[in-house]
């Protein structure tokens, strides 16, 4: 199944497929939404990016909490690594 990505998206995958991953605030109050990263990431990302690429599989999330709020840590999938590979 082919996936059509933006330039931006390609790029983010690019960078995630090289280790690297980001955790975003998923609680509520003023740190929801905010993205730590480890590395500087390529792109500048928004919130409809990143909903695209988990209902297309290209990426997953997983919880956790540090100091009693939740955080987001979003990966590639083995499905986006293919989807990569093929641009």
């Amino acid at each position: 199944m082919k996936v059509n990505l933006t330039e931006q998206q390609i790029k983010l995958l690019e960078w995630m497929k090289e280790g690297n991953a980001f955790n975003r605030c998923s609680d509520y109050g003023p740190s929801n939404g905010v993205i730590r990263e480890r590395r500087k990431m390529p792109i500048r990302l928004h919130t409809r990016a990143v909903h695209r690429l988990l209902q297309q599989g290209l990426i997953r999330y997983e919880p956790y909490f540090a100091f009693g709020i939740r955080w987001d840590k979003f990966e590639i999938t083995d499905k986006g690594r293919i989807a990569i590979c093929q641009k």
